[in-house]
């Protein structure tokens, strides 16, 4: 099995589309980790910040190329999964809450309540690199009005190999 690298860098943050509840956030982070997986799996936050329950109907990378997505999931709370190699190790499981994780379509978001989208992603077969640049988690409202959230700026790789640019 070859050995993937997971090199993640933010370059300007979040910005968030859709003027709609479900606020995805802001902020970035940086890493480079060795994986020898799948792929890995990248936990984000969000929040409903309306006053009425959301469902969430789907999420989908944007810009993705060289990239398939394995596996989306939801956690209630806050996991503490940050980035890891995907699938996560048996020890892992209960330790980040992944064995409680829900399908994204069909889970409600009560008002004022945070979870976690855990985006699981891997290299197309046959592909040596890929990335994405964000996501998008769509909903639909108590008022029954399908919308969207985006979140952009984010530089994520996967690359075939051990070693991280030196520009990390």
């Amino acid at each position: 099995m070859p050995v993937i690298t997971a090199v993640v860098l933010t370059l300007s943050g979040c910005a968030v589309f859709g003027g709609g509840s479900l606020d995805v956030g802001s902020g970035g982070f940086g890493t480079c980790a060795p994986v020898r997986s799948e792929g890995i799996v990248i936990a984000y936050g969000f929040k409903n910040k309306g006053q009425e329950p959301l469902t969430l109907t789907s999420v989908r990378l944007t810009d993705s190329k060289g990239l398939r997505l394995l596996e989306s999931a939801i956690i209630p709370g806050h996991s503490g999964i940050g980035v890891m190699e995907y699938p996560l190790q048996s020890e892992e499981v209960t330790e980040m809450g992944w064995d409680k994780r829900k399908p994204v379509k069909g889970y409600v978001l009560d008002a004022g309540a945070e979870a976690e989208v855990n985006l699981a992603a891997g290299l197309e077969p046959g592909a040596q690199e890929g990335s994405y640049t964000g996501y998008v988690i769509d909903y639909v409202e108590a008022s029954g009005f399908a919308k969207s959230a985006t979140a952009t700026g984010l530089e994520i790789y996967l690359l075939e190999g051990e070693d991280c640019p030196d520009s990390f």
